[in-house]
């Protein structure tokens, strides 16, 4: 009896030893620090509803914008500097057709005017451009204060739906008419191009054209009006930089910013966690002896201890050794080195991101 019951105990000891875990695995775990796209002041949310701690956030949904106003700012202080380019092209064209003299008249005439035509054109569709701009940014905030208006309207009692109602209509023709000016100014914008691409070709291919004092004079208007086009492209990438969204679906795992306050490119906003998870990675330390192959069965099991062992396969294995991360040391305070491994993760396991596993390789 005594042979017999230390046989059992033997077997069972034997058997606790063979189905202990190899290693551990680690439920990929993807969090993002979203960071402003330019300087400014983030703007107080339309709806008046600040970021909470573990909120639901969805792709490409609205996170934080950055105050408009220095930007409009801006957009007058260009419309005035178009307009200075305006008159000095003017008296460009005027100082030349005064200092040209009567025998090459004619011929520096018209040279003069498709000079002037060409700039003025170019001129034009700038000033366009910054309609456009201007536009774009009022229609963002009318967009804005009309979505906040109907969902007032649709939350408000049927004694104040009358008033919500008229000003949600208002607030939402406000913004289609600024919408449709956006559209017209587009194709103003496309037919300004072609003006502009027809003046500098008639230009261009003026027979016997030799004005070597031409050039010296349009060269500075030429480079100004360039820095204008500049400028333009910068504030179109200021506007799109205002609204700032999320990159991808999941909760808030820290705010770092709040509206009210001043912020510079690059500056977080906010934490992202991604609730999704595709794989599982492990690292296999040096003396456990273990290569494992792509393909080959591995069997995952949460730590409870009420969990059944689930069959997993072998995506990928690392390159070389790498340093193990500290949620997955034997002992924190030493540190260890081992073989990455990417093992699929199993439909039937439900583990959150960043969960640690128990991997036994076959």
């Amino acid at each position: 009896m005594t042979f017999l019951l230390l046989t059992g105990l033997v077997l069972w000891m034997w058997q606790q030893d063979i189905s202990s875990p190899h290693a551990l695995g680690e439920v990929e775990a993807i969090r993002a620090i979203v960071t402003t796209g330019s300087d400014g002041l983030l703007a107080e949310p339309h709806d008046g509803r600040r970021w909470e701690l573990f909120d639901h956030i969805q792709k490409d949904q609205i996170i934080g914008r950055l105050d408009d106003r220095p930007l409009s700012l801006q957009l007058v202080t260009q419309r005035a500097e178009l307009d200075r380019l305006k008159f000095e092209v003017d008296a460009a064209a005027a100082k030349l057709t005064f200092d040209f003299s009567n025998q090459q008249r004619d011929h520096l005439h018209e040279t003069i005017r498709l000079a002037w035509q060409r700039e003025q054109r170019r001129i034009l569709m700038l000033q366009t451009q910054v309609q456009l701009a201007a536009d774009r940014v009022l229609v963002q905030r009318l967009t804005a204060t009309a979505e906040r208006t109907e969902q007032l309207f649709r939350q408000s009692s049927p004694q104040l739906r009358a008033a919500t109602e008229l000003e949600a209509i208002t607030s939402r023709l406000a913004s289609d008419e600024v919408a449709q000016r956006i559209a017209a100014n587009e194709k103003a914008l496309a037919e300004q191009q072609r003006q502009v691409d027809q003046a500098a070709s008639g230009f261009d291919e003026y027979p016997d054209l030799k004005l070597p004092e031409i050039a010296p004079l349009l060269a500075p208007l030429q480079a100004a009006i360039s820095t204008q086009s500049a400028r333009i492209v910068e504030v179109q990438h200021q506007i799109d930089s205002l609204q700032i969204r999320a990159p991808f679906d999941g909760q808030v795992a820290a705010i770092h910013a709040w509206p009210g306050q001043r912020v510079k490119l690059g500056d977080p906003l906010l934490t992202l966690a991604s609730e999704t998870h595709r794989y599982i990675v492990s690292y296999l330390r040096a003396e456990q002896a273990l290569r494992p192959q792509v393909g080959d069965e591995v069997q995952v099991r949460l730590r409870s201890t009420k969990s059944v062992a689930t069959t997993a396969l072998v995506e990928r294995v690392g390159p070389q050794f790498e340093l193990i991360p500290a949620q997955q040391l034997r002992d924190p305070r030493i540190a260890e080195w081992g073989l990455p491994v990417r093992i699929s993760l199993p439909k039937t396991l439900q583990p959150s991101p960043g969960e640690i596993l128990e991997l036994t390789f076959r």
